[in-house]
């Protein structure tokens, strides 16, 4: 039933000249994941997941880091590290940061 009305909603949003949203990648995903698991909510986890894709999509965000980054919420720290040691200081400085900044911006405000 689900999918008949997901199938519904695509159909409507073709119809009417929009282009529905790509389908989340397999990081999105797993990254959400992880981040659910690890103790986050639902929302912030699919925020970060979204902002991450974006910065990847844009350029930002390097794969390499991006597989970092699941990596170190997955738990294996070690993995992560050995890829950010491939990486150049400088790129990954301001990835690390872009990355604080897209965490942040998912974080919910405090009461």
């Amino acid at each position: 039933m689900k999918w008949v009305l997901a199938a519904l909603a695509v159909a409507g949003l073709v119809a009417c000249g929009e282009t529905p949203p790509p389908p989340p990648s397999e990081a999105h995903v797993a990254f959400s994941k992880a981040c659910v698991t690890g103790g986050g909510t639902d929302a912030s986890c699919e925020c970060q997941a979204g902002k991450i894709d974006a910065l990847v999509a844009s350029g930002e965000m390097s794969p390499e880091f991006q597989k970092a980054v699941l990596l170190q919420e997955q738990g294996q720290d070690d993995a992560a590290e050995e890829i950010m040691q491939t990486l150049d200081v400088h790129q990954l400085f301001n990835q690390i940061s872009s990355l604080g900044d897209a965490k942040q911006s998912c974080a919910a405000p405090s009461p």
